[in-house]
């Protein structure tokens, strides 16, 4: 899926920035290769293409969501996070997922309504379970300095047997 990597590689370079360029010029690139994706997402594919091609859509639609914010076009940006939340949270990638709710959380801000913004930050309701991380952090084992010894056990002097 040539068409799929050249995608992937569009919505990275989106993640850098403008690059001096006018907000307008990058809204007409990513909506073109957001355009492109299309295509894709409209035909059955394999569970890894179509986590894939979640995230992708997920990234474009998120990188839109901000150009239109900075453009003023509040309506829009909500609409395409609204894509973007939907699209990372099929991809299965959490912090992709948490990314696009954190941005859209600062919109709100940007325009003086903390509120609001507080409001779409808030934690889940009590009736849903947070999203389960993949890969759980290992455990790590510190070995006791006096093996079979509480704290209060350990010898605190070389006389009292150190």
């Amino acid at each position: 899926m040539t068409q799929l990597a050249d995608l992937e590689a569009a919505a990275e370079s989106y993640e850098y920035g403008y690059h001096g360029q006018a907000p307008t010029r990058v809204l007409a690139d990513l909506v073109a290769d957001f355009a492109g994706l299309r295509p894709l997402l409209t035909v059955p594919q394999p569970a890894p293409v179509q986590a894939r091609l979640c995230r992708t859509a997920g990234q474009m639609a998120g990188m839109t969501a901000i150009v239109l914010h900075d453009l003023g076009s509040r309506r829009e940006s909500r609409a395409y996070f609204a894509t973007a939340a939907q699209a990372t949270a099929e991809s299965g990638n959490p912090q992709l997922h948490a990314w696009v709710l954190a941005r859209e959380a600062m919109v709100p801000l940007s325009y003086g309504a903390p509120k609001a913004g507080a409001s779409l930050a808030a934690p889940l309701p009590p009736d849903r379970e947070p999203p389960r991380w993949r890969h759980p952090r290992p455990r790590v084992h510190t070995p006791p300095s006096h093996p079979r010894t509480t704290p209060r056990e350990r010898p605190t002097h070389p006389s009292d047997g150190w």
